[in-house]
Order: structure tokens, then C-alpha cells, then sequence
């Protein structure tokens, strides 16, 4: 074999090396899973099921982004948030609101739900069936009635919205604490499931029955020291923990106590008065947590 032919042997085996090395790094690269921190690449825009925690200061409210444009409000924060919500909902492309949860008739829960009653037709409302002598309860139960949509108290229903259910764990129940009259709920996407507890407290952790294992729980009463109990957190086993807390609140909340709950637990913790809005987006599958602040 002569010298030349050599070298062009040598150039051609070279050739293929890099060719069959190049396409090797394309095969990695392309089945690459996605991580918590990343969008997840099977399912985009509609098909996405997002879990809005919207940041209301010391208050709560949670909207539900569901395929097929089926919306879900749990709670709306205090009077004075109302044009919040009202504002992230339409920018979110909200037309109407399929279902309302008020989860129990402290202000900071449904405080802003009568101006959301006013600016969006509702089609089905669930509250904890606790009436409560103050004004913003009363303006509340007003707008609900005369909304003319389905209303009733929290009895252990499944709602399905297509390939996702939304599951009321709590009913009838008697308490001595009107936070734990909190309507408690699990949505559950496919392999990803969040609990939604309001502000029940241990009582209401200890009562609960049958599987309530989630990925994302958002923590119950603003992270005190009251909710979160350590067999409840083992129960759930979460990844992720989402407290909806005001910035140098007067409660103290998060307490120290129950944010070493969640770490011993092994949970992730983001809070809107440090991560502002989190939104939480799933396939069904896996997961991504995205946060971002206004202010």
C-alpha cells in the first residue's frame, strides 16, 4: 500500500470517529431528563397543568391552571388584594372560574373573593360551611348566593377537570378553632400531587385519613408553629413546601420550629414573602418551579 493511500485511509478513519463521537453527543443530549429547575419537555403551553401561588402578603390564594381552560381560585387574600388577584387572574387569560374554594371565613382567605365575584362569572363555589360573625364574611356569603352559581360546604367530593382530580379531604367535621375548619383538598395530576391545606392546624393533621402523599404541599396556617406536625410531614413526604407568608409579618410565621419540620422532612422550601409569585407546572410526570417577584 502506498504512502498516500496511507494517509487517506488514516483521514478517513479519523472522519468517522468524530462523526460517530458527534452523533453520540447528540443521542445524550436529546434524552436528557428534565430536572425540578426545568420546564418539562413532553408537554408545553395548554397541556401544562399550573399551580399559580399567588403572593398576597400575610394571605393565601391559589389559582389552579388547568388544561382545557378550567380555573380554580382557593382563597383571594385580604380585601385589599382583590385587584391583585383580579389583575394576576387576567393576565393569566382567566375568562370565567369553574370553581371557587374559600377554605375557611377569616379575611385573609376571603377577603378578596367578593371583588373576584364581581369581576368573573363562577360556575361552582365550596367553602368550609362555617358561617362567621363579621362583615367581610357577610359580604362574601352576599356575592356567593347572588352569583347564582352551584354552592355548598366541603363533604369528601372528587371533581375531575379531564385527566386531573381535585379531591376534598375534609367534610362535617366539629372543631374548636375556626382554622381548622379549613376546606383541605389534593389535586392529583398523574405521578405528581399538591395538598392545599389552608390554615388546619394539627388537629386537622391528625384526622385526616387514607393516602395523602404529595409532591408540593402548601403549608398550612403561613407556616406556624401550630400546622406542619412531624408525623403529618412524614405522611406526606413532600419535595417541595410553598408557605404564603407577609414580609416582616407581626405572627412570627414562618416559625423556626416548623421550618426545621420541613427540612428534617426533606422539603424544599419557597415563600412568597422572599420568592414573590411560585408557580409550580407539571406534565403529569415531573415538575418545575418557577418564581418571580414584582416589587
Amino acid at each position: 500500500m502506498s504512502r498516500s493511500m496511507n494517509r487517506r485511509t488514516k483521514w478517513l478513519l479519523t472522519a468517522s470517529i468524530v462523526l460517530v463521537l458527534f452523533a453520540i453527543g447528540i443521542w445524550i443530549n436529546s434524552s436528557t431528563s428534565p430536572t425540578s429547575e426545568a420546564a418539562p419537555a413532553a408537554y408545553t403551553g395548554e397541556q401544562l397543568v399550573k399551580v399559580h401561588f399567588i403572593d398576597v402578603g400575610q394571605a393565601d390564594s391559589i389559582y389552579i391552571q388547568l388544561p382545557d381552560h378550567n380555573d380554580i381560585l382557593i382563597d383571594g387574600g385580604n380585601v385589599a388584594d382583590g385587584s391583585i388577584v383580579i389583575d394576576y387572574l387576567v393576565a393569566q387569560g382567566v375568562d370565567d372560574i369553574e370553581l371557587m374554594i374559600a377554605t375557611h371565613p377569616h379575611e385573609d382567605h376571603i377577603g378578596g373573593l367578593p371583588a373576584v365575584l364581581d369581576a368573573f362569572v363562577v360556575e361552582r363555589i365550596i367553602d368550609s360551611g362555617k358561617e362567621y360573625t363579621s362583615s367581610i364574611y357577610r359580604a362574601f356569603l352576599e356575592k356567593a348566593l347572588a352569583e347564582g352559581a352551584v354552592y355548598e360546604p366541603d363533604n369528601r367530593q372528587t371533581l375531575t377537570f379531564g385527566n386531573v382530580a381535585l379531591q376534598v379531604i375534609t367534610g362535617n367535621e366539629i372543631w374548636s378553632d375556626i382554622n381548622d375548619y379549613s376546606v383541605v383538598c389534593r389535586l392529583d395530576t398523574g405521578e405528581i400531587e399538591f395538598m392545599f391545606m389552608g390554615d388546619a392546624e394539627t388537629p386537622v393533621e391528625s384526622a385526616i385519613q387514607g393516602d395523602i402523599t404529595a409532591e408540593i404541599l402548601k403549608v398550612g396556617h403561613h407556616g406556624s408553629s401550630s400546622s406542619s406536625g412531624q408525623d403529618f410531614l412524614a405522611r406526606v413526604s413532600p419535595d417541595i413546601a410553598i408557605i404564603s407568608v407577609g414580609d416582616g409579618n407581626s405572627y412570627g410565621h414562618p416559625t423556626a420550629a416548623t421550618l426545621s419540620r420541613l427540612q428534617s422532612a426533606g422539603a424544599m422550601v419557597y415563600r412568597t414573602d422572599l420568592n414573590g409569585h411560585i408557580v409550580v407546572a407539571t406534565d403529569g410526570q415531573t415538575y418545575s418551579v418557577n418564581v418571580s417577584r414584582t416589587y
